[in-house]
């Protein structure tokens, strides 16, 4: 029940105040659970670092992951520097191009039969255009791929790190509309 309770406080956060992060005060009680044998849910503890990072078995849209991501106590996964990026790479490893593991359940499916990735933990403010992690810090590092951010629609808030299929093809970072697609889904925890 109370899980329940929390993943629509989360969602109403995120819908209601133009995306606001939650904070890790809000997670702590999750947190200090999780925190204590992190191993048991899966977290595996990054070197040298006090973060944690899981791969959820499922692919979701971006508002379900982080949703995932905060019922651990943690956020979705944020690349801050270049060491973040080929961690995250490494980390994800060979389920980013396997086509088996993606949901085809949404409208573009031509291209997702081609692509895949993983969700970021950032947000784009649509009163400042600013992107800000969903720890609350803003975004200075970036892969951005070509072309990219265009913000098509005006509905692309959210981003992914993008990968080609047919020819295992790194792309970057691309702006996406968070409830458009399912993608793979990095946790990160900080203990």
């Amino acid at each position: 029940m109370i899980y329940i309770i929390f993943i629509s406080f989360t969602f109403s956060l995120f819908t209601k105040l133009n995306c606001q992060y939650v904070t890790d005060n809000l997670l702590s009680s999750v947190n200090s659970i999780v925190c204590q044998n992190p191993s048991q849910y899966g977290f595996i503890k990054r070197d040298g670092t006090s973060f944690h990072y899981t791969v959820a078995d499922l692919t979701m849209d971006w508002f379900s992951a982080e949703n995932y991501c905060q019922s651990l106590g943690g956020h979705l996964a944020t690349s801050k520097n270049s060491d973040d990026d080929k961690y995250l790479k490494s980390f994800l490893g060979e389920k980013v191009y396997n086509i088996d593991k993606l949901n085809l359940g949404f409208y573009w499916k031509a291209w997702s039969s081609q692509n895949s990735g993983y969700w970021i933990g950032a947000i784009r403010s649509v009163l400042t255009n600013t992107w800000t992690f969903v720890d609350g810090s803003q975004v200075i590092f970036t892969k951005w791929a070509s072309s990219q951010p265009d913000n098509d629609d005006n509905n692309e808030n959210v981003l992914i790190d993008n990968f080609i299929f047919s020819n295992d093809t790194y792309i970057g970072w691309n702006d996406f509309a968070p409830f458009s697609y399912n993608f793979h889904v990095i946790c990160q925890l900080k203990c």
